[in-house]
């Protein structure tokens, strides 16, 4: 399967997340997004459920949809835009960033947890699971981060001029 996203060009306000069978070529819609945007949707490692954002809350807020059910849950109420987003290895969470800093949330519901603070300069950067998805790696300003989900503060891992954009080897 592909999930893509279509805009029909009679409904400038409408964008539907798709998903078409390879094999079969059919297609058909998973959401209505009329009077929205919605981005970037984000298949769960097992195959099941997507996760996109939509604008229709009035912000970009999280979102997941069971693929075979077609079932979706938004999952932030932020009131602010979310920026990125990634799977857990294990999709039982979702990590984001918000203007309010990185933080997770569980991928069927539930309370938001801030793992880091935005700086007040807007120099926290993007975070990255370990492949057992315990941990995570990332930058604020200048600093290189380890924060394991269990732990109540980070371990600075290195210090530079620019550190960001951390990535696992496998």
């Amino acid at each position: 399967l592909v999930a893509y996203l279509h805009g029909a060009l009679d409904e400038l306000d409408r964008v539907d997340l798709m998903l078409v069978n390879v094999e079969t070529d059919s297609g058909w819609r998973l959401t209505s997004g009329a009077g929205s945007e919605l981005t970037t949707p984000l298949w769960s490692p097992d195959g099941q459920r997507l996760a996109y954002t939509s604008e229709q809350p009035g912000f970009y807020e999280l979102f997941v949809i069971d693929v075979g059910t077609g079932q979706d849950r938004q999952l932030t109420q932020l009131g602010c835009d979310i920026v990125d987003y990634t799977w857990s290895p294990d999709g039982a969470r979702l990590l984001y960033l918000s203007p309010r800093g990185l933080e997770v949330v569980p991928a069927l519901g539930g309370v938001s947890r801030l793992l880091a603070s935005q700086s007040p300069d807007f120099r926290l950067a993007w975070g990255a699971w370990t492949p057992a998805g315990g941990e995570i790696a990332y930058s604020s300003a200048d600093t290189l981060y380890l924060r394991d989900l269990n732990a109540d503060a980070p371990r600075v891992l290195a210090r530079s001029g620019q550190a960001h954009s951390p990535a696992w080897s496998p």
